[in-house]
Formats: C-alpha cells, sequence, structure tokens
C-alpha cells in the first residue's frame, strides 16, 4: 500500500470515528427513552399536538375573541325561566348563520400547518399561538370540520364538503345507500357493490354542485 493511500485510509478512519462519537454523545429521543409511554415518534409528537392545543383552547385573545362576537339568539328551549329561548350564540364568519355557542369554535385564518417533528416545531407554534383579532374567526363546527379537511387535502372548501358528504354516505347500510340513490332519482338497476354507490353518489352531488355555479 502506498504512503498516499495509507493517509487517506486514516483520515477516513478518523472521520469515520468522530461521526461515530457525535451519534453516540446525541441524547435520546423522548420516544427512545421511554418507549413504554411513547411506542413512535409519530406517539410522542400527537401527545405534543394534543398539550399544545390544549394551550390554545385557553388562550386568552381566543376567549376574548369568542365573548365579544357572541350575541343572543333564540335558538334555546323555551321554559318559563326563559319564554324567549334567547342563548348566547355566534354568527358563522363562513357560513353567515346563526349558532349557539356551544356549536361555535375559533379559527385560524391561516392555518398553523403541520407539527410531525422538532423541525415544525418554532414554525407551528408561532402561528398557532401568535394571533390577534385580525387572525382568528368564529366558525361554526360543521364548517370549522370542512376548512380542516380542505387544508389538509389541499381542496377547495366545496370539494371538501362533498367529499364529507359522501363519506357519510359511505357509512349508511346497503339498504339505507340505495334509497339515498333512489329517493335523488338515479337508477339502481346496474349498481351493485359499494365502490358503485359511492361512485353514483359522487357523481349526483359533483352535477349539483356544477349546476349551482
Amino acid at each position: 500500500m502506498s504512503r498516499v493511500s495509507k493517509t487517506l485510509d486514516k483520515e477516513f478512519n478518523e472521520q469515520c470515528a468522530t461521526e461515530w462519537v457525535k451519534e453516540a454523545s446525541k441524547p435520546l429521543e423522548p420516544w427512545e427513552q421511554c418507549p413504554d409511554v411513547w411506542k413512535t415518534k409519530a406517539a410522542f409528537f400527537q401527545w405534543m399536538r394534543g398539550q399544545m392545543r390544549r394551550a390554545w383552547s385557553r388562550h386568552p385573545v381566543k376567549v376574548s375573541y369568542m365573548h365579544n362576537h357572541r350575541e343572543r339568539v333564540p335558538l334555546g328551549k323555551k321554559t318559563k325561566k326563559n319564554p324567549t329561548g334567547l342563548v348566547w350564540g355566534c354568527r358563522c364568519e363562513h357560513c353567515n348563520n346563526l349558532f349557539k355557542q356551544t356549536e361555535c369554535e375559533v379559527d385560524h385564518i391561516e392555518a398553523a400547518g403541520s407539527f410531525k417533528g422538532w423541525e415544525d416545531f418554532e414554525a407551528w407554534m408561532v402561528k398557532l399561538m401568535h394571533i390577534n383579532w385580525n387572525s382568528i374567526r368564529v366558525v361554526c363546527k360543521e364548517c370549522h370540520r370542512i376548512i380542516s379537511y380542505a387544508e389538509r387535502m389541499k381542496i377547495t372548501f366545496e370539494e371538501a364538503k362533498l367529499e364529507k358528504e359522501v363519506i357519510a354516505f359511505t357509512k349508511h347500510g346497503v339498504a339505507a345507500q340505495g334509497m339515498m340513490l333512489q329517493t335523488r332519482g338515479i337508477d339502481t338497476t346496474n349498481i351493485t357493490n359499494a365502490k358503485q354507490r359511492r361512485a353514483a353518489y359522487k357523481k349526483h352531488l359533483q352535477e349539483q354542485l356544477n349546476d349551482n355555479k
């Protein structure tokens, strides 16, 4: 072996040793230190997101916004003590309908995004917690559910609403699905399985959506 080769081999071995020492000295991740608590990295960050969202649920700006955007609405049960049926409610800033306050939530106008690893943490936390009255809105739970799905799937609100309706349709039994198709004027003679029923229902909703544009 030549002197040059020996020198290169030595440098390579030293580099490998240095990298090994670096890796060995790295602190273990929480799911590695406590595998009985968090079996995977995903499980740990799911727990982290839950803890941060619990803090978000009590955010003073969020609570203040909801408090200042509520109004008395006639959506409650009429009783002797409350003959008008007035309860605290909110107007959804997306669909513009009135709902009981318990049926509404505060939503980020710009989504906080994903938080699946340490590299996402700072940006996610800033978007989640660094808010003011111009960056949030009150929406009904149904609109919030569809908005979140649209953001996650990167589709429009209308497309997300359609997909949610299709998903709800597939959760019904075979007989109920057939009845739902028939009441919408869909011929079910040649529709014989779940995939075809789903496709027929989705096509019908899509046609309705296109007609309303």
